[in-house]
Order: structure tokens, then sequence, then C-alpha cells
């Protein structure tokens, strides 16, 4: 519990700083185009606290499920789908960057981690 603190106090005053992915619960593609968007929760309120948005480098139909599963290298993440019962589509892995390219806090807006055209490192999506 206290690491998770540790994280989101991190987090909140240097947003690149992503907390572990002990934290995450879910994940999703479609928040923003070419981007899997990772949800934590750091308090485990069962809430999403934080949430990020990782670049998509690659994205593969498979022909098994691989199980939900996450791996990770240095600089990569490859995130694997799975159709729920009864659904048809097909599993996908996911190869994003590891490092995020926007956050956002629940009812805010994005905000970038780089330069952008505003002049700032940190700018509101609009």
């Amino acid at each position: 519990m206290l690491a998770g603190i540790v994280a989101f106090v991190t987090a909140i005053h240097n947003p690149v700083a992503e907390p572990p992915a002990t934290a995450m619960i879910g994940w999703n593609t479609g928040e923003m185009p070419a981007n899997v968007t990772i949800f934590y929760d750091i308090d485990r309120d069962q809430e999403w606290d934080i949430a990020y948005n990782h670049p998509i480098i690659s994205q593969v139909a498979i022909k098994t499920c691989d199980g939900n599963k996450l791996y990770e290298s240095r600089l990569y993440r490859m995130l694997s789908t799975c159709a729920a019962h009864g659904e048809t589509y097909k599993p996908v892995n996911y190869t994003i960057l590891k490092e995020p390219s926007a956050y956002m806090y629940p009812g805010s807006r994005w905000k970038t981690l780089y330069r952008t055209a505003c002049g700032k490192t940190m700018c509101e999506v609009k």
C-alpha cells in the first residue's frame, strides 16, 4: 500500500513517472488514435486514478489467445487481447512504446508529456 501511495505522489509531481504495472487495472484502444490507454488504480479502490497513453508500434492478429498477458522490455510493452466467451473477434498483440505520450486524471483532459505547439512541456489536448 505504501509503495502505491509513493508512486501516486510521484505521478502527481512528475507525471512522466508512470505507476508500477501492479497498479494497472485495465487498458483499451480508441481513447486517442493509434494509442493504447492504460488505467491505474493507485489507492486500490477499484476506480482508476490516472491513465497514460502509449503509442502503438505494431498491431498483429494472432491465431490463438495469449491469455491477456503483459510482456515488457526496456523500451516496449506487448499487450495481448482475448475474446470474451461468445465473442468472435480474433486475438491481437499490441506492441506499444513503454514511455507514455499523454496522461489524464479522472474528470480532466489529456495532457501531453512532450513539447508541443503551445510552447510548453505539458499542454491540454483540445
